[in-house]
């Protein structure tokens, strides 16, 4: 549903939806349900209150209680709202990771390595494994095909391990990523696959699969060869 745009395209701000439609009342919350002030760097999650908004799912009385509260819509859509009213989304809540105690936002991490390693483009997708832990992976194309992927790898990794951040596997792609980018998710089952290095040896795993105990269990296997 879109509760925000700007009536002329000209005056909305670069990377806003625009300011909310009549009617509709936003807020950004933080987890405790405590309100955030108007102003960038304020990101929480976007709750939504409006005479037009749904009564719940059909069929799902558990999870509209969950999204529904006193009348609020809690969107799931990390968001911030400027001094003007303007809001900016910039993806889902459930992308972020909890590092010492604090929330980092997928969006922001991704950004930084992107930059830092100079990325054609890059995603981190989370993951939750089937014995509830959580797996970051990583697709990227290069700006220059002719650098060494394990070497970036490594790099990626070394970088992202003084921030308490693993990225348990890897996939490169050579034009695009092959990702829907309405739903920031794979378009087709070929971006199953990723590649961890260990050792200088390329290593083909599965969701299923990516845990750190892989990885060491295959470097020692290779090296007791």
């Amino acid at each position: 549903k879109v509760v925000a745009k700007s009536p002329i395209a000209d005056d909305r701000p670069t990377l806003s939806t625009g300011l909310p439609l009549p009617g509709y009342m936003v807020g950004i919350f933080d987890e405790d349900g405590q309100e955030l002030p108007y102003g960038k760097g304020y990101r929480g999650e976007l709750w939504i209150k409006s005479k037009a908004n749904m009564h719940g799912y059909f069929g799902k009385e558990e999870l509209s209680k969950e999204i529904i509260v006193d009348d609020w819509i809690h969107s799931g859509d990390l968001c911030e709202i400027d001094e003007l009213g303007n809001v900016y989304c910039y993806g889902r809540m459930k992308n972020t990771i909890k590092i010492d105690n604090s929330n980092h936002f997928l969006f922001d991490i991704d950004n930084d390595i992107r930059e830092r390693f100079k990325l054609h483009d890059s995603l981190i997708e989370r993951k939750t494994l089937d014995n509830g832990e959580t797996a970051l992976n990583l697709y990227f194309v290069q700006e220059d095909s002719r650098r060494d992927s394990q070497e970036l790898i490594e790099e990626i990794d070394s970088y992202l391990a003084d921030k308490n951040i693993q990225i348990n596997g890897y996939k490169e792609f050579y034009d695009s990523l092959p990702i829907d980018p309405s739903t920031l998710k794979p378009k087709n089952k070929d971006i199953d696959g990723f590649i961890k290095y260990i050792d200088g040896e390329a290593y083909d795993v599965s969701y299923d699969e990516v845990e750190l105990d892989v990885y060491k269990e295959s470097s020692a296997k290779k090296q007791s060869k």
